[in-house]
């Protein structure tokens, strides 16, 4: 026992030091900066909490560097370093993985400007039906490795695939692997940071996993995020009829979305689903100016947090 936390405690701290190491080698001010904002987030809720818990804020430098060094090839070894670190750690620090990972990961977004630029002749409609059904699959792996995992691992499972998936995506784009590494290539919008609508899935998967005690509820959250939000963008798309306050969303999408989380919903936590359901194809539907994968994600999670605090 003694040594599995010493290998743990050893391995945070080496990448914790190369975080601050690559911030500062890499002359990039915005990097550092928000490594520090990361640490400083890290630490507020470190203190915040009345365990005392030595990892914390490493941990949250641990996947700032994960994330942020996300497509290079050293993102890979990293992101496995990080994994291992992941099947290494005691159970009982689950909740603090996952909080670690959420404020490390949301600060790592654009600290890098990566884009992909796609190549002409590629039908808009093609991309977004190939984007949505292998997002619609990736939340079947995870839902399925929530679902299967012993229930004081599950957090870590679905912790262990995004870390996991971070890897895979980096090997893919940094290797000349073919028709694979077109086909991911070709699943990015045109002009956008690549794979941040990724990111910020993971983000609100992590906010779930950090705040629900319910697997139930985790469970409706990774239907809306990777299943309902995939299949309205399909039915949204071939329908012309737009909603009166955002004309990028349209009536069927919406209709479409809060259907299946009203479906998915029902055989997961009852009746209350017509209120998540309805709750999340509203927000969804608005445009604030937040990616939407995470935006469902914190209604969500608020709404589910009021109803156990009045249960």
């Amino acid at each position: 026992m003694y040594a599995q936390a010493a290998i743990s405690f050893a391995v945070t701290l080496a990448l914790a030091a190369y975080a601050l190491l690559e911030s500062v080698m890499r002359k990039k001010p915005a990097l550092f900066q928000r490594l520090a904002a990361a640490i400083a987030a890290g630490s507020a809720i470190f203190l915040y909490q009345s365990t005392y818990y030595l990892l914390y804020v490493p941990l949250v430098a641990v996947f700032y560097l994960i994330g942020s060094t996300y497509l290079e090839r050293k993102g890979m070894a990293l992101a496995a370093a990080g994994l291992a670190y992941v099947l290494l750690v005691y159970g009982n620090a689950t909740a603090i993985l996952m909080q670690a990972a959420l404020i490390g990961l949301f600060f790592s977004m654009r600290a890098e400007q990566i884009y992909v630029i796609r190549k002409s002749g590629r039908n808009d409609m093609a991309v977004e039906g190939n984007r949505d059904a292998f997002q619609i699959f990736v939340g079947l792996l995870i839902a399925l490795a929530y679902f299967l995992a012993p229930p004081e691992r599950a957090d870590l499972a679905v912790l262990a695939a995004i870390i996991l998936g971070y890897g895979f995506v980096s090997l893919i784009m940094n290797s000349d692997l073919g028709e694979l590494s077109r086909m991911f290539k070709n699943f990015e919008r045109k002009g956008v940071r690549y794979a941040s609508g990724a990111s910020w899935l993971a983000i609100g998967m992590l906010l779930s996993l950090s705040v629900l005690q319910s697997a139930h509820q985790i469970l409706l959250v990774i239907a809306a995020l990777f299943f309902a939000d995939s299949a309205a963008t399909i039915i949204g798309m071939r329908s012309k009829r737009k909603l009166f306050y955002n004309n990028r969303k349209s009536y069927a999408g919406t209709i479409a979305y809060f259907l299946i989380v009203a479906a998915f919903g029902y055989f997961l936590i009852g009746a209350f689903a017509l209120v998540a359901a309805a709750v999340a194809a509203l927000v969804e539907s608005v445009d604030i100016h937040i990616d939407d994968n995470l935006d469902v994600a914190i209604a969500l999670v608020l709404l589910f947090a009021i109803y156990n605090l009045l249960a």
